[in-house]
């Protein structure tokens, strides 16, 4: 199967990423549930300016991101999806310095994956065409891939979980999870252990 992921959030740990860059930048701990940009802005945890002009900047365009570590099961359901012969690649919104991170990230954790940058707010559509599935965190980007995309699936997290999304959109809240549904889709029963 021709799989496509999601880099933050499902790769890489983006909960883990933004309340280290937030502690950074502010010294303050934010509860995960609150690390959306909107939720940010609304509660004044960050100004915009904060936020567009140093938060984001540092989480995306640095070597931050090498603090972090990766999805808990992400390297070794996405080794052993390799090992089956199933094409992975990474369709992400990150472009540019920040692309060019997440790809020297992952080959630093032994994942050595075509990227495709889209950029920030664009649609992964075309970019997801021709794939057999989909994995992103974000429910507003799985909306634009439904009828493009066959299979979808939402990786959940504290600031997701009670976003409404299409039906024909799976959740899984682990990489174990994620790699059982793609199993059944691919008609192998087998189960990472």
């Amino acid at each position: 199967m021709r799989l496509g992921l999601d880099f933050d959030g499902v790769i890489a740990n983006d909960e883990e990423v933004k309340t280290l860059g937030i502690r950074e930048l502010c010294g303050i701990d934010v509860d995960p549930a609150d690390l959306r940009s909107s939720v940010m802005l609304e509660k004044g945890i960050l100004t915009r300016e904060q936020y567009y002009d140093e938060f984001h900047p540092l989480i995306y365009n640095t070597d931050f991101l090498f603090r972090t570590k990766p999805v808990k099961g992400a390297v070794e359901c996405i080794g052993q999806l390799l090992a089956e012969g199933h094409d992975v690649r990474v369709i992400t919104a990150r472009r540019d310095v920040a692309l060019e991170t997440a790809r020297l990230w992952s080959e630093t954790h032994g994942l050595h994956l075509p990227f495709t940058g889209v950029g920030w707010k664009e649609s992964k559509a075309s970019a997801a065409t021709g794939l057999d599935f989909f994995v992103d965190d974000s429910a507003e980007v799985l909306e634009h891939l439904v009828g493009i995309v066959p299979n979808l699936c939402m990786f959940l997290w504290a600031n997701n979980r009670n976003d409404s999304v299409s039906s024909s959109v799976t959740r899984v809240d682990s990489w174990n999870a994620l790699y059982r549904v793609i199993q059944d889709i691919a008609g192998n029963s087998q189960v990472l252990r």
